[in-house]
């Protein structure tokens, strides 16, 4: 695990062209995340909240403001140097998370891992402790098909944090799960910060998380909604 993190995103905003329509995505945010926080997005469908993970992420870049991660100036990198930094520092947990069906819970995981040439007796070694950690001990050589819900949501999370990022950015990660299953990846969640101390990032509409949150944010309370 690398050193604990701190996101600073300063008058953000982002815009998208739909044929002769401007559609204003985020307006003016202003964000801060402290080191090894455990921070709750809140906001309705359409809010901005994926942007703004986007965003912070650098899948997407704004279209003004600046995105601080680590105190590197995210917009500003290049393919190459951005590649790396997400590699290294981010793991990213989305509400979809599609598994290959005719590869094991294993070789799905360790699938970006033997791409980048780790050896395979390490990935067995790391897979087998996250596994555990995560409660997939036993799953790992079942086929997506002979999973839960809930086990290929934990699934996603095993991968995310993978490579032992210091920032998780979550989008929406209850979104497909019943409550039993919500609370066990909340709690998944909370225990990758307490423990591995990773700074999270979760948005959602889901009062559920509410609970495990250092602190609760919603989007109008960082947008400035500027005309």
């Amino acid at each position: 695990m690398g050193c604990m993190s701190t996101i600073v995103v300063a008058n953000v905003t982002k815009t998208y062209k739909k044929k002769k329509e401007v559609v204003r995505a985020l307006s003016g945010i202003d964000l801060t995340v402290d080191e090894g926080e455990f921070l709750v997005i809140k906001g309705e469908s359409g809010s901005g909240k994926s942007t703004l993970l986007s965003i912070i992420g650098g899948l997407e870049a704004p279209t003004s403001g600046q995105v601080l991660v680590n105190g590197e100036d995210i917009p500003k990198l290049n393919d190459n140097r951005l590649s790396a930094f997400r590699g290294s520092t981010i793991g990213f947990v989305f509400q979809g998370f599609h598994l290959h069906p005719y590869l094991t819970l294993r070789q799905n995981i360790e699938l970006p891992a033997m791409f980048a040439g780790v050896s395979l007796s390490e990935r067995y070694k790391n897979t087998d402790s996250l596994a555990v950690f995560l409660g997939l001990g036993k799953r790992l050589s079942h086929l997506p098909s002979e999973l839960s819900g809930g086990q290929i949501q934990r699934a996603a999370i095993l991968r995310a944090v993978y490579n032992r990022p210091s920032i998780i950015l979550a989008d929406e990660p209850t979104g497909n799960l019943d409550k039993k299953n919500s609370l066990a990846v909340l709690e998944l969640l909370k225990k990758i910060n307490q423990e591995l101390k990773a700074t999270v990032v979760l948005a959602t509409h889901d009062s559920l998380a509410d609970g495990y949150a250092d602190r609760c944010l919603a989007m109008k309370d960082i947008s400035r909604h500027e005309d």
